[in-house]
């Protein structure tokens, strides 16, 4: 039987745009910062299969102005791959669409639904306020599923890949 193994690493950015006076974001990987994605049956290669809410992130978030007053800046989460495939250990690759994935912030954004990976900055959850000022995003993975970007049909290996989420800012 053949026998893949896809290794995801998730890595965290911070980025702002015209931040407020005094803003405090962080973005910090709460469980499974690692994935990984034993294709071991055959129903596993010629289906794909899904990580639900296997990578959880939690969002600090406040914003004030100069005279510490709360201001509505949001943010907003997003995702790539820092590679433009999946590469293999034995030099083999698989599109980045190969792997899809999923945020839910728990009504605290927009939740984009379910996103297909690639090397340039992807939303994943838009205009995220934090009433309570601290919220968790779960992060859900879908690795070939979609039948455009199969696993069936691929050279068995060890692939890998590294993915940015990063923390928006918006004023």
């Amino acid at each position: 039987m053949k026998r893949f193994l896809l290794i995801i690493i998730c890595f965290i950015s911070i980025n702002h745009i015209n931040a407020q006076a005094d803003t405090v974001a962080r973005l910090t990987t709460i469980a499974s910062g690692t994935i990984d994605f034993y294709f071991n049956s055959e129903n596993k290669i010629n289906n794909g299969f899904e990580l639900t809410n296997y990578t959880r992130f939690r969002v600090y978030f406040v914003a004030t102005d100069n005279t510490s007053t709360p201001t509505a800046a949001q943010w907003r989460l997003m995702v790539r791959s820092n590679t433009a495939q999946i590469d293999g250990d034995a030099g083999n690759t698989l599109d980045l669409r190969t792997v899809q994935i999923s945020a839910n912030s728990g009504g605290n954004g927009a939740d984009q639904g379910w996103i297909s990976l690639s090397n340039a900055d992807v939303l994943l959850v838009d205009t995220g306020t934090n009433p309570a000022n601290t919220i968790d995003v779960t992060i859900s993975y879908r690795c070939g599923m979609d039948p455009t970007y199969p696993i069936a049909g691929q050279t068995p290996d060890h692939y890998f890949v590294d993915l940015i989420f990063t923390l928006e800012l918006i004023p």
